[in-house]
């Protein structure tokens, strides 16, 4: 399925339960891979993708699919969108890790805890995601983006990680999509604020500039893509 059906399928779905309010602002956040052990193992399957002079990013979390990086980074002829997907979802091999160590513990209808190696799961688990994040390899898409046009999402991108707040209405749910946004401030090193499925709002604005990235980088879209989902943000921003 098309990422941009996929979306708005997913936000049409889940909109029942956002109380329908629009989100225009990102919520703060410290460094969002050193979360938790999972996070912290997103971060070591990515590594060579986060050693480059990154100027944006977002780190795209989904429930059901491998987790991804997109944004833009300086190249040897100027800039370049980027988009970074592994071999297969790193949150299938961490729970394989946590479920075959004992640190994940199922239980039977008695009650009784399940051993690791009969683990009903861990079968058709380990057909989806390898053991050993080692086997897991990162594919990146890369591509040239003008100057002007990685200026003006470098300003929405700041605009909105200025701005982030606490919000005053959580939108909890249970499956769903986590964004990531971050870059380097001058003064302040890298800094992040996320959203967790937006139903409206500049922040679903910015995850649509954020997934337009990756499709840029992967050749399914194009410049004027790209402008089109800058301009309602440039607009609110004005």
């Amino acid at each position: 399925m098309p990422r941009s059906v996929r979306t708005r399928l997913f936000l049409a779905l889940t909109l029942f339960a956002s109380n329908a309010v629009a989100q225009d602002h990102l919520t703060p956040e410290d460094d969002p891979f050193a979360q938790d052990e999972y996070h912290a193992k997103i971060r070591e399957v990515f590594a060579d993708v986060l050693h480059h002079d990154i100027l944006v990013q977002v780190l795209l979390v989904p429930s059901f699919q491998p987790e991804e990086i997109a944004g833009i980074r300086r190249s040897e002829k100027g800039f370049e969108a980027f988009a970074s997907k592994p071999s297969a979802q790193i949150w299938t091999t961490f729970n394989i890790q946590e479920i075959e160590s004992g640190k994940q513990r199922w239980m039977d209808e008695h009650d009784k805890p399940i051993p690791p190696e009969k683990n009903p799961s861990l079968p058709d688990m380990k057909k989806r995601a390898p053991s050993d994040y080692r086997e897991i390899h990162v594919h990146t898409d890369t591509r040239a983006i003008s100057d002007a046009l990685t200026e003006r999402i470098r300003t929405i991108w700041q605009d909105m990680l200025a701005n982030a707040r606490q919000p005053t209405d959580r939108n909890l749910g249970v499956d769903g999509e986590d964004y990531h946004f971050s870059m380097p401030l001058r003064d302040r090193g890298i800094v992040s604020a996320t959203v967790w499925s937006p139903s409206g709002g500049k922040t679903l604005a910015l995850v649509s500039l954020g997934e337009a990235l990756a499709d840029y980088a992967s050749g399914r879209a194009d410049e004027a893509t790209l402008i089109r989902r800058l301009k309602p943000l440039e607009r609110k921003k004005a």
